[in-house]
């Protein structure tokens, strides 16, 4: 018989600390994501300010109307600038949006897959966090990276989906000014594979290595 997983009624929520993290867990027939904050926060601030600097895909609008780094140094400041031109303002919120539904995805693909039911069977792990600082076995990193991965293709399926649906009908693609993105297959592709490449080098850079030693 074919293996059809099922779920409980799902809650989200927004956790506040400023860290850059997710989890999931379940409890009493319930499943629950949860996302800090501070990845919301950090996500929506590095595409934005990558569509801000005027030599980042030149393509998009009119990067002419962005403005230089004014030195070598970085200014935390500038790490929250948003596009001036509005098209490279909106290609950053579409961008930036897609990164944070792969994540919210992500975890909900360690649910859906059972992850979190097996992780805390097996090992008494009451939750399934993206980053977990506690020292673990070689085994434990294996299993980890295993459904680190299964979690990942889950959500790169469901991204793939959206981005070609949104292609073949642009006119259901909300906010309007995001229609232009979905002009073609070729283009919805290009969004989501720099969205995601970008949610990818953001995530490990930032912790200086990737999660569960992937």
């Amino acid at each position: 018989m074919q293996y059809v997983p099922t779920m409980g009624p799902v809650h989200f929520d927004y956790i506040e600390n400023w860290d850059v993290n997710a989890l999931a867990f379940e409890s009493d027939n319930h499943d629950f994501v949860g996302v800090y904050v501070g990845a919301i926060v950090t996500i929506y601030s590095f595409f934005g300010s990558l569509l801000a600097y005027p030599r980042f895909l030149m393509s998009i609008g009119n990067p002419l109307a962005e403005e230089e780094w004014k030195s070598d140094i970085v200014d935390p400041k500038q790490l929250f600038r948003q596009p001036k031109d509005l098209a490279r303002r909106s290609f950053a919120h579409l961008i930036a949006t897609i990164a944070i539904d792969f994540l919210l995805a992500h975890e909900i693909g360690h649910l859906m897959n059972g992850h979190v039911k097996l992780l805390r069977t097996r090992k008494g792990m009451p939750l399934l966090a993206e980053f977990d600082p506690t020292q673990k076995t070689r085994e434990e990193n294996l299993t980890l990276q295993r459904l680190e991965m299964d979690a990942d293709a889950f959500a790169v399926g469901q991204g793939l989906t959206t981005a070609l649906g949104r292609a073949g009908d642009p006119t259901h693609v909300f906010p309007p000014d995001w229609r232009q993105w979905y002009g073609t297959s070729r283009q919805a592709l290009f969004s989501w594979t720099l969205a995601i490449y970008g949610f990818f080098r953001l995530i490990f850079e930032g912790h200086g290595q990737s999660r569960r030693s992937r």
